[in-house]
């Protein structure tokens, strides 16, 4: 294993390598911007399907990087999620960037680039972090740069979302810096070794130490207020008011950074945590505040999504309800319902990806346009292209027998009847809120409403790069959905470590 171990390695620097080159490379025009950032979004496609490899059929798990980073399954997973993502944005950002020209000058486009590949290398950090300051410190980072591309077209209120998500994150991110300050304190007074103390890994081999000492009450504290945290950064309720306008206000490609990629490397920090939970015997303790928050963003952002007539609003609210959707199933804390989140975290990540590089289209096609019902039904107005995109987008959100996101909520319900009739009882009445919702939308979008007004049709020419980028996520989406075994039984790797972290560190 060792010649692998050494090709995983190189991996993981070649990810930052080629994220750190394109930030400063941005800088230099416009056309190298846009050309560095595909070439590094492709490099880092191709390095995490070869850690991905390794990882899933090797079996390797190794911390890298002065036990800094971590190749582990959760983190494959993160850097799948990511890489798929960015690369199709990054391609998505050539035809949305020129369509806006006229409102941008080079130097706008530059920092845009500049922008999104620091984005990418703080989202890669998160996934990768053996560190639980690291891990804050990244998952700050994303905020940081994203903030200003959330605020990037400079109108009233563009800069009014911007600042919303900095206060709220950043006071949400703040709370897990207590948390984080607590646990690794709570480690050191345990007996860890100070450099081990904040490394997740040796933490969780090293459970015995804290679990056996007198100090868990002040770890039960530093948990919460991890979670706390790190749910404001997934838009979690009642700490979602954040992301509604910057999905809607941030550029298009952005917007699908955000919805599906950002907030899942909140998740992830939640599941790292969840694994010390586990190993500490706390997950009970976690798991009451993840499901009653996951429930409550089910039910809140799925009525939300009933009356949203704006397009990006209505995929940002759809947003707050299917990360409730992963919540819950953390929150239920068994191994069928982590697998069931596992599962949704990436399918659910390309498909909202792919609503909003739709959603661009349709804005675009119609000239600015983004209210559904003067727009009308995208097929009335002959945008079939775009139709078909967001149609797929939404199929994959919603639970389509036999995709993956069908056997994610299966499973979260099934876990849910496990734990008790009044669980599954409310978790049912969430999910089929949510789940009417979007399928309601869904036909309003594509077919029209009884007060849809417009008649004008329109044409869906040029754009070649967008609709490359929308092909692209699309195509997996139809091939996951096929291979839907596969797909189940790589995530059960990766819930397994979540579930019975001490199996793969502790070998107990």
């Amino acid at each position: 294993m060792e010649p692998l171990n050494g090709y995983t390695s190189i991996l993981v620097e070649l990810i930052l390598a080629v994220y750190v080159i394109a930030m400063l490379a941005s800088l230099t025009s416009r056309i190298i911007a846009e050309v560095v950032t595909i070439l590094a979004a492709s490099a880092g496609l191709v390095a995490s399907l070869g850690i991905a490899y390794t990882v899933f059929m090797k079996g390797i798990t190794i911390p890298v990087l002065s036990k800094l980073l971590i190749v582990d399954p959760l983190a494959a997973w993160g850097l799948l999620t990511i890489s798929i993502i960015s690369t199709a944005a990054a391609i998505y950002s050539i035809g949305y960037l020129r369509s806006e020209r006229t409102h941008l000058n080079n130097t706008k486009f530059k920092w845009y680039y500049m922008l999104f590949n620091a984005t990418m290398l703080a989202m890669v950090l998160s996934a990768l972090s053996n560190n639980i300051v690291l891990l804050w410190a990244a998952i700050e980072a994303t905020t940081l740069a994203t903030a200003l591309l959330v605020g990037y077209h400079e109108s009233t209120t563009s800069i009014e979302a911007a600042w919303k998500y900095v206060i709220i994150c950043g006071i949400g991110v703040g709370f897990a810096l207590f948390g984080t300050a607590i646990i690794y304190s709570s480690a050191v007074a345990s007996g860890l070794p100070a450099e081990d103390a904040m490394i997740w890994s040796s933490i969780i081999e090293n459970h015995v130490h804290l679990a056996h000492s007198e100090l868990l009450h002040l770890v039960k504290l530093g948990l919460l207020l991890v979670l706390f945290g790190y749910m404001a950064k997934a838009g979690l309720f009642p700490l979602h008011v954040w992301l509604p306008d910057a999905h809607a206000e941030a550029p298009v490609p952005i917007s699908a950074i955000l919805s599906g990629v950002i907030v899942k490397c909140a998740l992830i920090g939640i599941l790292r945590y969840y694994a010390i939970a586990n190993a500490l015997g706390l997950h009970e303790y976690t798991s009451k505040v993840l499901f009653a928050t996951g429930v409550a963003s089910m039910i809140i952002g799925g009525l939300a999504v009933y009356v949203q007539r704006d397009i990006k609003r209505l995929f940002a609210y759809s947003t707050v309800d299917q990360v409730g959707v992963i919540a819950t199933a953390m929150g239920i804390g068994t191994a069928m319902g982590i697998l069931a989140a596992i599962m949704h975290i990436l399918y659910h990540a390309l498909a909202k990806a792919l609503a909003f590089l739709g959603s661009g289209l349709l804005v675009i096609f119609t000239k600015g346009r983004r209210d559904i019902s003067d727009i009308g039904g995208l097929l009335r107005v002959r945008l079939k292209f775009t139709a078909t995109v967001i149609t797929i987008a939404m199929l994959g959100i919603i639970a389509m027998p036999p995709g993956p996101s069908f056997f994610s909520k299966m499973y979260l319900f099934f876990a849910a009847a496990d734990s008790g009739v009044p669980t599954a009882i409310i978790v049912l009445i969430g999910m089929l809120i949510a789940e009417s919702a979007l399928i309601y939308k869904l036909i309003t979008i594509v077919y029209g409403g009884s007060k849809d007004t417009s008649t004008t049709t329109y044409k869906e020419k040029g754009l070649w790069s967008c609709k490359t980028a929308c092909i692209m996520l699309a195509a997996i989406l139809v091939i996951l959905f096929i291979l839907v075994k596969p797909y189940m039984s790589l995530a059960k790797m990766v819930a397994d470590e979540i579930s019975f972290p001490m199996q793969y560190f502790s070998g107990t």
